[in-house]
């Protein structure tokens, strides 16, 4: 079978796009490992026939009927919707599913112990709920703040900074007090990052307990 320039762009579009947008939403949940390019197609290719895989029922349903001869703008939103948001909305999902184990735990169940599917310590931990912090920086500086929704670390794998929305000074009580609104910490400074427990790590004005 020989395929012309436009029907090999259809083909292309419909094998590769829907396999970035499913990778793109996961990657939003949860951070993939880099790899080379062939890789990445190879993804790309599998996660689109996962897309259609879902889709199929729907799809072949609408092709037996000639679905675009009497309806061709439904169609084309419908194809719209497949080739664009249900992978986005599939990798979404499968990312949240990660993140918190579920497939993972349920593999451990069965006495599998597959690999984490976070790439590193630091993208585990930083995706986790709220905490009071203490991060010990190399030249020996101290700093006490709260990662939480407003936080930020870095998912780029050579660049580990980390942005506190909060930061606290220690009275003579050892008692956390407001300092300032937050602060942006380079990656290469720090040296060690504690995460303390506290009953409620929402409440900020509530004094964190320190893990010993």
């Amino acid at each position: 079978m020989i395929f012309n320039n436009f029907e090999a762009v259809y083909y292309t579009v419909l094998m590769m796009v829907p396999g970035f947008i499913m990778n793109m939403g996961y990657n939003y949940i949860l951070p993939t490992r880099e790899g080379q390019a062939p890789i990445y197609l190879v993804r790309f290719i599998v996660f689109s026939c996962v897309n259609f895989a879902f889709a199929w029922p729907m799809i072949n349903k609408l092709i037996q009927s000639r679905y675009w001869e009497q309806h061709p703008f439904r169609w084309s939103i419908i194809l719209g919707l497949i080739v664009l948001l249900l992978p986005y909305v599939i990798g979404i999902f499968t990312g949240i599913a990660a993140e918190r184990d579920w497939i993972r735990k349920l593999l451990l169940k069965t006495g599998i112990n597959p690999v984490h599917p976070s790439p590193t310590a630091w993208d585990y931990i930083m995706s986790n709920d709220s905490s009071y912090v203490i991060v010990t920086l190399k030249n020996g500086f101290v700093i006490y703040g709260l990662f939480a929704s407003k936080s930020l670390a870095s998912t780029v794998p050579t660049e580990k900074d980390l942005y506190l929305e909060e930061i606290f000074e220690l009275d003579e009580n050892e008692e956390w007090l407001p300092k300032a609104k937050g602060i942006w910490i380079s990656g290469p400074e720090i040296l060690h990052i504690e995460f303390l427990i506290s009953e409620n790590k929402e409440e900020k004005d509530e004094e964190p307990e320190r893990r010993e």
